[in-house]
């Protein structure tokens, strides 16, 4: 017996209800960040990014686009001009909306930086991140 295939109409609107829950979700949901500086993404302002470790955002008007953590912000901050192992993040930074900002917090402790940094990834849900890549849009 073969199974019935959804409705192209199902399929829109449950598309449209997951966007809205999803987007309510990221409304709603209360979070601990106020970041301890934040520069415009351009390696001239490189010096102006401490050289400690920490957990940093990725942003232009879009949103944020990415959070990543680091023992150096300063080298990763220069890299992110250098590297293109991730494509969406390489292409969101080539075309910015407004100003491409690097924002970050300051987390000595490696634990600390991993859990806050996944605790800003589940609630900001950056579209640059790979952990979301193959995530269902719930």
């Amino acid at each position: 017996m073969l199974a019935r295939q959804p409705k192209r109409e199902d399929l829109q609107k449950a598309i449209k209800v997951a966007r809205r829950d999803r987007a309510e979700r990221l409304l709603t949901r209360e979070i601990s960040w106020s970041p301890d500086g934040t520069v415009e993404l351009v390696l001239t302002r490189e010096f102006m990014v401490p050289d400690d470790a920490g957990v940093y955002l990725i942003h232009d008007l879009r949103g944020i686009l990415y959070v990543g953590q680091s023992r150096k912000l300063r080298q990763r901050f220069a890299q992110h001009d250098r590297l293109r192992r991730n494509r969406l993040l390489h292409l969101a930074m080539s075309r910015p909306v407004g100003i491409m900002r690097f924002s970050w917090r300051l987390v000595a402790d490696e634990e600390e930086r991993s859990a806050f940094e996944r605790e800003l990834v589940a609630t900001l849900q950056p579209v640059c991140n790979r952990q979301l890549l193959d995530t269902p849009l719930t």
